[in-house]
């Protein structure tokens, strides 16, 4: 049955605990050694590891940057989201 709610006919996710930004599923994660990488957000499951589409990846102390087609993030090395 269609749920007039709902904007799309994907199955609903479960709650992962991440915030994100709900239009467009962008996450910002920030490693224990300072890197950030910011980017969509494609999955993330029961240990928190998360892959991430379109990533801008910026170095700990914030002068190198670089664009990544796709990255997974353990769960175990990030700091925050």
């Amino acid at each position: 049955m269609h749920n007039p709610s709902r904007l799309d006919d994907s199955p609903p996710q479960p709650h992962t605990g991440l915030p994100t930004d709900r239009t467009t599923n962008q996450q910002l994660v920030e490693l224990k050694n300072g890197e950030t990488f910011n980017g969509h957000l494609v999955n993330c499951d029961n240990f928190m590891n998360i892959t991430l589409r379109e990533v801008y990846q910026t170095s700990a102390e914030g002068d190198r940057f670089w664009k990544l087609k796709e990255c997974y993030i353990r769960g175990s090395t990030y700091y925050s989201t």
